[in-house]
């Protein structure tokens, strides 16, 4: 399924990936700068402390959303496993629906504890607010939100797509374990390099037909006046039409 939603979620998760890639590289060259002006050169640099856990923030949170997408969080399913397939599949809708009502929750909270902080400063980098340290709390709750729903969607036409296949090969055995039509009037075997199939209206033509045409390579076959519109239907439709059925066979 090429959606311009994937398309997006894909950009998404490329920019959750470079978001907690970067945060940590810059975290693992901070964080040792910080021990080694205090403990070494004894200047005590206060910056490295905050910087480092807004980094730690964002590795944690945003990147949780690119596992998340990734399949990359850690999930124990040995007992799921051993539960009946209707079960399972009840207990996915449950989890995803939990993670919906969760991510929503972080959403608000966090957008709420962003609002209430941003006034406040740090003491250590005044022009830093506070709220902005908690931000990538619910920056990553809503794009992990907007990830589940992408997961939903694409179940939900998956199972859509499957059930259509299924229809349609259950269908298509149908047609080709089927005898001939019934009223159909066949040529003699043989001939099928030149065999004809013409289709007529009714009972009543099929008499006049039957005259007039060769039976060594022409068969004739009679259908109702008007069948099924098969431009509009769909091939699940036109398969279960019993006039396209008899044409088919």
């Amino acid at each position: 399924m090429d959606h311009p939603f994937l398309r997006w979620m894909d950009r998404l998760y490329l920019f959750t990936i470079w978001a907690a890639g970067t945060a940590i590289f810059f975290m693992s060259l901070i964080i040792p700068w910080g021990v080694f002006s205090r403990y070494v050169m004894g200047t005590g640099s206060q910056w490295p402390e905050p910087i480092a856990i807004l980094l730690m923030m964002v590795f944690t949170f945003i990147g949780a959303a690119a596992a998340y997408r990734a399949g990359g969080h850690i999930a124990v399913n040995m007992l799921t496993e051993k539960l009946p397939a209707p079960i399972q599949r009840l207990l996915a809708v449950l989890v995803d629906v939990l993670m919906l009502v969760i991510c929503a929750f972080v959403v608000w909270y966090g957008t709420n504890l962003c609002i209430e902080t941003w006034g406040q400063g740090i003491s250590e980098l005044p022009w830093l607010p506070v709220g902005a340290t908690y931000s990538p709390l619910p920056m990553g709750a809503a794009i992990t939100l907007l990830f589940v729903l992408e997961k939903i969607v694409g179940e939900m036409h998956a199972r859509i797509q499957s059930r259509k296949a299924k229809e349609v090969t259950r269908r298509k055995n149908a047609l080709e374990s089927a005898s001939m039509p019934a009223k159909l009037s066949d040529c003699q075997p043989g001939n099928d390099d030149v065999a004809e199939l013409f289709i007529v209206e009714g009972d009543s033509a099929l008499g006049t037909a039957k005259a007039a045409r060769n039976a060594g390579f022409q068969a004739l076959l009679p259908i109702r006046g008007k069948i099924l519109n098969v431009q509009k239907a769909s091939i699940t439709q036109m398969l279960s039409n019993k006039e396209c059925a008899a044409i088919i066979q």
